[in-house]
């Protein structure tokens, strides 16, 4: 599966999970689809074959460099999880195939169907092969165009003003890095610097604070935060609400 236009690439139904036969799949897609040494990025799961030391050297000599699931996650590739979902919940997918014919007959249609007809939200309601292809700007373009003449002869159907047809991602990967936080995204600062400690009060392992009792041998039960969960630039803050709190509660429970 390509993750960008997200078009099936290559595929095989077989009765077991073999090195040699992830070796002709991924050789075989990469002759189809003229790929360049050191152009591609092959993700994949933990599983014996795709960890082989066969694919491994086919993948050396190809100039395509590796990249697995991180371990024990077995589902941290949502673009296939998606294509997943589409191929199983469909309604032709049946309870079982009778035989492995009947199965690769079945693929060979989803395929189809799934590359050239199948319009994915992810890509702006495009099919993948035209993504695929390098037409998305041309069909998005023409489809602007259409709506834009809808628009113009019935404005009072689009409430929202004028419809758009969307775009395209500009980049798409798997576990990518988070962006460095900027000052523009830090949280704002309410006087208590990093290098400052300001004072939470203690906290029961329920989550709530039991104040000693009063002179008339009332307790009072402060609700409070776990200070765990406070940010520092909002730990005064905290702090200050909860001594009032208390000192507000005691106060109704010795005039009461």
């Amino acid at each position: 599966l390509d993750i960008f236009s997200r078009k099936i690439v290559g595929w095989r139904a077989e009765t077991r999970e073999d090195a040699r036969l992830a070796e002709e799949l991924v050789a075989g897609a990469y002759v189809r689809e003229g790929v360049e040494p050191h152009q591609l990025t092959l993700h994949a799961d933990r599983g014996a074959a795709m960890t082989s030391k066969t694919l491994a050297d086919l993948l050396g000599d190809l100039g395509i460099a590796t990249s697995h699931s991180r371990p024990t996650i077995s589902d941290d590739n949502p673009y296939s999880e998606s294509q997943f979902k589409t191929m199983k919940y469909g309604p032709t997918y049946p309870d079982r195939f009778a035989s492995l014919d009947e199965a690769r007959a079945w693929m060979r249609t989803f395929v189809a169907w799934y590359n050239h007809h199948h319009r994915h939200s992810g890509i702006a309601f495009l099919t993948p092969d035209v993504v695929h292809q390098g037409q998305a700007q041309a069909v998005l373009a023409q489809r602007q165009a259409t709506l834009d003449a809808a628009y113009a002869c019935h404005p009072e159907r689009y409430p929202r003003g004028r419809p758009e047809a969307g775009t395209l991602p500009e980049q798409v990967g798997i576990n990518l890095p988070r962006p460095p936080r900027t000052a523009a995204s830090a949280p704002p600062d309410d006087g208590v610097g990093a290098d400052q400690t300001a004072l939470v009060a203690p906290t029961s392992p329920t989550g709530v604070d039991v104040a000693p009792p009063t002179s008339n041998g009332t307790t009072v039960r402060v609700a409070q935060a776990s200070s765990s969960l406070v940010c520092p630039n909002c730990r005064e803050k905290s702090a200050r609400i909860n001594t009032e709190t208390y000192e507000g509660r005691a106060a109704e429970a010795a005039a009461g």
